[in-house]
């Protein structure tokens, strides 16, 4: 073909690409801040095998992060980071200015870290520790992380790193890390992807709110909950990918796709509660729609529940609250009240 012409310009640019992922992989430094969550048992991966494709796992406990935003003393470089914080999206009103302030020192010292380990992306414990000995959500930290092409995947997920790491490379769009955990009525070529949510803004369809994380702020409380992302992915083509080290073969192996996101409405209808037990560990639940559609699953996190405690008189026992822009079921079941959940969608009731 003509070296002039449109067709070797994209062989020409596909080439680099290619040749972008193998050298940023071949030597990438990836972050793991925090420990796996116990129950997170499906981000395991073999760190032997990766290093010995040339990757790198830099680990850190948080509790040393947590030192470092003790050290922060800079009050100009604090309050550069809450104007950027501001600027990067709208903060809901009715969110106090300390909120903004530890969100800041938290990304300081996460960025510092970063920079001082010269990592190229990373896999951040989020879900709910920080929340809990810290007092914010860790997801704003790697949204702004990953806006600036330090992709960060959630629950020390180093293998869904790795992923974002190579689509950016491959695409030089910062990718999102998502959950594939909701079927769209019974078309097998549709899913509902949701996260709670540490997209980059440049993900969403128009500038994402900043609030608090819905679902901790009912356990854990809204005051050490701040730092969540809110709004819809922009329409657009989109290409899917999850790396895995197969420890028993000793590979390397991953699943790759194309799709597209689509700006529809989602499945409305009454939901059916079935207590349907699936083949899971732990047990989990199926809650379907009024056409009988898995919706999704649930998890009870707690073996004393039993059926009996779950449901009271055929029925689920539950409080709906609306907590910003999102409308969620609180199932309360047990003596210890222990807590499961699941978005409503526009037009559902419980």
């Amino acid at each position: 073909c003509p070296v002039d012409g449109e067709e070797f310009k994209a062989d020409v640019e596909r080439f680099a690409r290619v040749c972008a992922v193998v050298k940023a992989l071949r030597n990438a430094r990836i972050a793991q801040i925090g420990a796996r969550v116990m129950p997170f048992r499906t981000v395991r991966y073999s760190e032997k095998l990766l290093q010995a494709s040339g990757i790198t796992i830099e680990t850190e406990d948080f509790s040393e992060i947590m030192a470092d935003i003790g050290q922060i003393t800079d009050a100009e470089r604090v309050q550069a980071k809450i104007n950027e914080i501001r600027a990067y999206g709208n903060v809901l009103c009715g969110i106090e200015d300390y909120k903004v302030e530890k969100q800041a020192k938290l990304c300081i010292a996460i960025e510092d870290w970063m920079d001082a380990h010269h990592c190229d992306a990373s896999a951040i414990q989020c879900w709910d520790s920080v929340e809990a000995n810290y007092g914010c959500a860790m997801c704003l930290v790697m949204s702004m992380m990953g806006q600036k092409g330090r992709p960060s995947a959630c629950e020390t997920d180093i293998m869904g790193a790795v992923s974002m790491l190579a689509l950016l490379k491959a695409g030089g769009v910062p990718p999102i890390y998502q959950d594939w955990n909701n079927n769209y009525k019974n078309e097998p070529n549709k899913c509902i992807n949701v996260h709670c949510s540490n997209y980059p803004a440049c993900a969403f369809k128009d500038k994402p709110e900043i609030g608090e994380l819905d679902i901790l702020a009912t356990t854990l409380g809204r005051d050490v909950s701040f730092g969540a992302l809110k709004g819809r992915v922009r329409p657009s083509d989109m290409t899917f990918l999850k790396v895995s080290t197969d420890d028993v073969n000793g590979r390397i192996r991953c699943y790759l796709g194309e799709g597209e996101f689509h700006w529809q409405d989602l499945p409305k209808g009454t939901l059916k509660f079935n207590f349907e037990r699936a083949l899971f560990n732990p047990p989990m639940y199926v809650i379907r729609d009024n056409d009988d559609c898995v919706l999704t699953l649930i998890h009870i996190e707690t073996t004393m529940m039993t059926q009996a405690e779950f449901f009271r008189g055929g029925e689920p026992r539950y409080n709906r609250c609306s907590v910003g822009s999102n409308d969620y079921v609180h199932f309360k079941a047990g003596v210890d009240e222990r807590a499961v959940y699941r978005t409503l969608h526009p037009g559902e009731s419980a």
